[in-house]
């Protein structure tokens, strides 16, 4: 299988896994937004029976975006998720950079 079928396999799939981490990331951090869970005394609990909750509830306390108390609520840091997003765009436009030099790397080496 050539690398352009095999891209053109993937990408609708890892398009779709990608977007579909976004929607989990997002509802996480809107509900911690709409329930002003931005400081200690209005900490909230969150259940963690999905894995793709727990995923991201793990990135985002290990990124300082999310602190835990020692009975398990979360609050939001409003500042770290600013840092977090920041650096999130940063990556984003990293990433096109590089599809787009690769993708002119083929043509350059087909011609």
């Amino acid at each position: 299988m050539r690398l352009v079928e095999l891209v053109r396999v993937l990408a609708p799939v890892v398009g779709a896994a990608g977007f579909a981490l976004g929607v989990v990331r997002r509802r996480l951090l809107r509900r911690f937004q709409r329930e002003d869970a931005t400081a200690p005394e209005r900490a909230i609990a969150v259940d963690t029976a999905n894995p793709l909750r727990r995923f991201h509830l793990r990135r985002l306390v290990h990124a300082g975006v999310l602190e835990q108390l020692p009975d398990g609520r979360l609050w939001l840091q409003r500042e770290a998720l600013a840092v977090d997003r920041a650096r999130r765009v940063r990556r984003a436009i990293l990433a096109v950079m590089l599809v787009l030099l690769l993708v002119a790397l083929l043509f350059w080496r087909r011609a």
